[in-house]
């Protein structure tokens, strides 16, 4: 089994999550904005997750809005954005989103079926 060298993109993303499970979104925030690989959507994805967890909720709205514009959506990602935007009361700004990206990307099947699980979930809370 080969072993990531430093700095290689499933080594931030390892050390962006345990900074993250320890409570410290600062220095997950630091990694993700300086690393060379910052334009990949996995570790533009993580960035928005730290803003999140950092109380920076305007920079974490438009990290996720960054995200969720890219040709490709992860369920993942589409989760994350609508639990933070559920936990900040941004009901009405989750519905139209997730209803533009269904629209959007219908013929991906995994983001359509996050979208209507996220859209259930936001009318049950």
């Amino acid at each position: 089994m080969a072993i990531d060298s430093p700095g290689s993109k499933s080594e931030i993303l390892k050390l962006a999550a345990e900074y993250l499970e320890n409570d410290n979104p600062g220095k997950a925030v630091k990694l993700l904005e300086n690393t060379e690989i910052s334009e990949d959507a996995e570790i533009q994805h993580m960035l928005a997750v730290a803003y999140a967890e950092r109380k920076w909720g305007k920079k974490a709205i438009a990290q996720y809005t960054k995200c969720l514009s890219a040709d490709k959506l992860s369920p993942s990602l589409i989760q994350d954005y609508s639990e933070f935007m559920l936990d900040s009361g941004e009901h009405g700004e989750l519905k139209n989103t997730l209803l533009d990206l269904l629209e959007k990307h219908s013929s991906d099947s995994e983001a359509s079926a996050m979208c209507i699980a996220m859209l259930y979930s936001m009318l049950g809370s």
